[in-house]
């Protein structure tokens, strides 16, 4: 009697083990679901970001964005490909996925299992690495030309732009944008009331 109530024991407790791994498991790809789902989400609006950015620099006539455009016009055309090959790339992913969840659906021998030896699984794969490789280095590409433009050393030997400062005004207001033109770049200075 010991004996066999002992071994019912011991195969609830192994069968309940087994759930627990097996709930273990399901939320471990719920969650890769969803980060990678974030993920997608967030390059897609990256990437629409950096190709408004670039055309945004490319069509103001502002002498920031001329001064921006001439320096790094290459840069800032290959940050501009970078994020509309990102675009296509998160297309092409979801069309790959399509072509994989439907050759799934037909795989009724093996459970409906995912085969990823197949052609649109490996590049649907691609389709995803390819878009976050494309966002990251476009993005990188337009925050350094940016910061290149935008941070400058000032010079300490040229003339103060506070003569519009008012002694008696203290705490902080707004100024307006200012920028002078040296080296045929366009340095803003930001002044601090």
């Amino acid at each position: 009697m010991i004996p066999t109530i002992l071994a019912q024991w011991l195969r609830e407790m192994i069968m309940a083990n087994e759930t627990t791994k097996q709930q273990k498991k399901l939320d471990r790809i719920r969650h890769k679901t969803d980060v990678t789902a974030r993920i997608s989400e967030t390059s897609r609006f990256i990437g629409f970001g950096v190709v408004a950015w670039v055309f945004v620099q490319h069509s103001s006539p502002s002498d920031f964005s001329l001064s921006y455009v001439s320096d790094f016009g290459v840069f800032v055309r290959a940050a501009g490909v970078l994020g509309v090959v990102s675009i296509l790339f998160d297309y092409l992913q979801y069309l790959a996925a399509l072509a994989v969840a439907k050759k799934a659906l037909n795989n009724e021998s093996d459970d409906y299992a995912f085969d990823q030896k197949y052609w649109a699984s490996r590049l649907q794969s691609f389709f995803f690495w390819g878009k976050q490789f494309s966002v990251l280095t476009a993005s990188l590409i337009v925050v350094a030309t940016f910061a290149m433009t935008v941070i400058e050393a000032e010079d300490p030997t040229e003339e103060s732009e506070m003569s519009h400062w008012n002694e008696n005004q203290r705490g902080f207001g707004i100024v307006p944008f200012t920028a002078s033109k040296k080296d045929h770049r366009w340095s803003p200075r930001v002044i601090i009331l």
